[in-house]
């Protein structure tokens, strides 16, 4: 557990993973469920299996990024949470806009997960296959995970 201030109801923070949301999905189906309350997070120093979409793997050498799953309990119809992706990463991009004013990058979100960094001066940075001068800043995977039934009553409780 991690010691400090923090916005998160409950931080866990483990030196290596394969992956932080495959260990907060098992954890939130497992008898520890409960432990988990909205705005908790798993935090990982290094992510050896990350996914990202479509099956790509997202590895992180130690301390190189940040790798987080947090749990969201959001109190709206779970039909209306197909948006969540989209708004978690413009939410990303609107928080760094301001911290990244004057330090000759803009960021932008790139459809529908991801949150790109693209450097004012075109020559400050060298191209990189696949993303040209743009630099990946965040990639947002949400996933949705059934509460456990409790005690054979079968409510299905979304998290």
């Amino acid at each position: 557990m991690s010691s400090g201030t923090t916005p998160f109801s409950r931080l866990v923070t483990v030196s290596v993973t394969g992956s932080t949301q495959d260990d907060l999905r098992e954890a939130l189906t497992g008898p520890e469920a409960g432990s988990w309350p909205h705005l908790s997070a798993l935090r990982a120093r290094s992510q050896t299996a990350g996914r990202g979409r479509a099956g790509h793997v997202w590895t992180t050498p130690p301390d190189g990024a940040l790798t987080v799953s947090v749990v969201l309990r959001p109190l709206v119809p779970v039909e209306r949470l197909e948006w969540l992706p989209l708004l978690a990463g413009l939410a990303v991009q609107r928080t760094l806009e301001p911290r990244l004013e004057g330090a000759g990058w803009r960021v932008w979100t790139k459809w529908p997960n991801d949150v790109v960094a693209l450097p004012e001066d075109p020559g400050a940075v060298a191209d990189l296959p696949g993303w040209g001068r743009n630099r990946k800043v965040a990639g947002v995977l949400c996933e949705l995970v059934p509460a456990p039934a409790r005690d054979g009553a079968g409510g299905r409780d979304p998290r």
